[in-house]
């Protein structure tokens, strides 16, 4: 039995370490702990700290709370002391811990980080980066289409929702941008908001060139149906 035990973590170790070798974190090797597959990337989790070294962050520990934030930055969102949070820059990130590391999920730190999860399926790898400038707050191109997602994450059908879109995002079909409404001073906020004309949350605007709206959507959507109807709307090939 112990032999089992240890060539099943030795096993574990590998696959970690091997993983590791095809992401690659602002045109670098990631060198830190990661789990998941390349077939499903929205469920793909990193070491907060071997991550926000990578990218040239840190993970802080204030007030009972962990900030990822770049080196040498003091800001940091409104806290509530010994809450055990985490937040990557304003937007609270969800972790868990495992062996005394603090594990989230690489798309969330994308969202947050107004980052990009790239996958090449030649290269058979993956890259994570930080787009500069205004796209970094917006992510916005006035010339494609866009979708916008609206949620909080107190609302149980937004949270619901949340993951699908992620991994519509990961498809690459269209650009997503997050919206969250428990943030009404963030850039993306003030330049999204006047787009939401619904009463409930999540709702998304499939935005077109020029701004002007697609279609809108209320609720929990299956991945199946919806992507394909936004394939259509869009003119992308099946």
């Amino acid at each position: 039995m112990k032999k089992l035990l240890v060539s099943c973590l030795l096993l574990a170790t590998t696959l970690c370490s091997a993983w590791a070798d095809k992401l690659y974190v602002r045109n670098r090797p990631y060198e830190g702990y990661v789990i998941g597959t390349l077939d499903n990337l929205s469920a793909v989790e990193v070491d907060a700290r071997d991550f926000a070294k990578a990218l040239g962050y840190d993970l802080d520990e204030v007030d009972g709370n962990w900030l990822f934030r770049p080196q040498g930055s003091k800001e940091a969102p409104s806290l509530t002391a010994g809450s055990h949070k985490m937040y990557a820059g304003a937007t609270e990130v969800a972790y868990r811990v495992d062996a005394e590391r603090k594990l989230v999920k690489l798309a969330e730190l994308a969202q947050a980080l107004g980052g990009r999860v790239m996958r090449h399926a030649e290269l058979g790898t993956v890259d994570f980066d930080i787009v500069q400038g205004h796209k970094q707050e917006t992510g916005f191109d006035p010339k494609k289409f866009h979708l916008i997602y609206y949620g909080a994450d107190w609302a149980p059908a937004a949270k619901m929702f949340k993951p699908v879109v992620v991994e519509f995002d990961l498809k690459q079909i269209v650009p997503v941008i997050y919206v969250d409404c428990m943030q009404p001073r963030s850039p993306i906020y003030k330049n999204f908001i006047r787009y939401f004309n619904g009463d409930k949350i999540p709702y998304v605007v499939l935005l077109g060139p020029n701004g002007k709206v697609v279609k809108t959507w209320t609720g929990y959507q299956d991945i199946g149906p919806w992507t394909t109807e936004i394939q259509r709307l869009t003119g992308q090939k099946f």
